[in-house]
């Protein structure tokens, strides 16, 4: 092999590393891409998960309180009959 073709064939070769290289780096930048959709999508499903946790979560302390009032209102009523004591 001669000196023209080594150097032709070295050629060819650093030309498919790079080319190798910036594969590589589409390809990083695509999955990287996904990953990052993927997350987005996760943290907006528990994001909404978390909105319909606390809106249940007040329902119920709304729905308690007023239990409460009306078992105190009740005691109190009660009380002016002279039940419960």
């Amino acid at each position: 092999m001669s000196k023209g073709d080594r150097d032709q064939l070295a050629g060819i070769v650093k030309m498919r590393a790079r080319l190798a290289k910036s594969a590589v780096a589409q390809r990083e930048a695509e999955l990287l891409a996904d990953f990052e959709s993927q997350l987005a999508t996760r943290v907006d499903q528990r994001a909404e998960a978390w909105a319909d946790a606390t809106a249940i979560a007040e329902a119920a302390v709304v729905d308690v309180a007023a239990r409460g009032a009306f078992c105190d209102a009740s005691r109190e009523r009660s009380a002016g009959f002279g039940v419960g004591d």
